[in-house]
């Protein structure tokens, strides 16, 4: 590699050309876990900080589906946990349509496919179909805290025509108008999820 392309993509790393957020994010609590393999491997102190830009550069992306997963989990750790919550040892089960938030649970926890640590469970079924639920669990001693997302609550009437255009846009047929107004809605629900998902848009249940 020549050295003026490698000073040039230095560079532009450093100077923050890529991954520029369109909302600032930074007033959003982050989630804090100790990592023992951070420790062992002398990689860190241990320590982890995750924040929503960070759960958005994992999946390219910060929507509602993203933001879910990362308050869902943030809540279920305040719960299982006093202190910090540890990396690692926390099991998971979704229900079937739990995808992206189960995801971003998957990333902040550290949660091993390999270990069994997550699972879908089909029978986890809610009243709304839209609802997600996710099961935390703590290796360590049982303890299990359910969190549901309440999607439909969420989008209410402007679940539809944002589904309509999302479909439009799959096959190359929506214009720049309708893709302008797809993007708008979205950032209108992660802003509300941010701000105002104790208002019976996430909740813990029993």
């Amino acid at each position: 590699m020549k050295k003026g392309f490698l000073f040039l993509v230095i560079l532009i790393f450093s100077t923050g050309l890529f991954a520029k957020w369109t909302k600032d994010y930074s007033k959003f609590p982050i989630i804090k876990l100790f990592s023992k393999d951070g420790k062992n491997t002398g990689s860190s102190d241990g320590f982890v900080e995750i924040s929503i830009t960070d759960a958005g550069k994992y999946t390219g992306q910060i929507c509602p589906g993203v933001t879910a997963g990362f308050i869902m989990t943030k809540i279920a750790l305040e719960k299982l946990y006093n202190g910090i919550a540890e990396k690692g040892e926390i099991k998971l089960t979704g229900s079937k349509n739990s995808g992206e938030p189960l995801g971003i649970a998957v990333y902040i926890t550290g949660a091993n496919f390999l270990k069994e640590d997550v699972k879908i469970d089909p029978s986890l079924v809610l009243k709304d179909p839209m609802d997600i639920m996710i099961i935390f669990e703590r290796k360590d001693t049982g303890k299990k805290v359910k969190v549901v997302y309440h999607k439909g609550k969420l989008f209410g009437s402007s679940y539809t025509k944002l589904k309509a255009i999302y479909k439009k846009m799959e096959k190359g047929k929506a214009t720049e108008t309708e893709k302008g107004e797809f993007a708008k809605g979205l950032q209108e629900k992660v802003t509300e999820l941010l701000t105002a998902y104790e208002k019976g848009i996430i909740e813990v249940i029993k």
